[in-house]
């Protein structure tokens, strides 16, 4: 899974920022265990990380709209009934959500 703001290096613009969202695999909803050599941030983020950031992009004014890109995935109902409640909340803030999936 992969959650981008922009692509390349940041620069100041009046162009309007998409939250890109790329969903694919599974998402957990708490941090696994792993090892003493593994680096956090190669974890994938967690359900609610996903959501806070939807929800924290509602309110952004920097945020024009949300691009979900979803691939094969194996998400549960209670995911999928997070992350449907964190868009619903996004497009009740007046920004536009466009979903993609292959």
């Amino acid at each position: 899974m992969v959650l981008l703001m922009q692509s390349g290096p940041p620069t100041l613009s009046d162009k309007p920022q998409w939250l890109d969202v790329r969903i694919a695999g599974s998402l957990d909803e708490s941090p696994g265990a792993s090892g003493l050599l593994v680096d956090p941030a190669d974890m994938p983020p967690l359900v609610t990380e996903l959501t806070r950031a939807i929800r924290d992009a509602a309110e952004d004014e920097e945020v024009a709209g949300l691009y979900l890109r979803l691939g094969a995935s194996s998400l549960g109902w209670a995911n999928v009934s997070e992350l449907r409640d964190a868009i619903l909340e996004f497009q009740a803030a007046g920004k536009p959500c466009v979903a993609w999936t292959e």
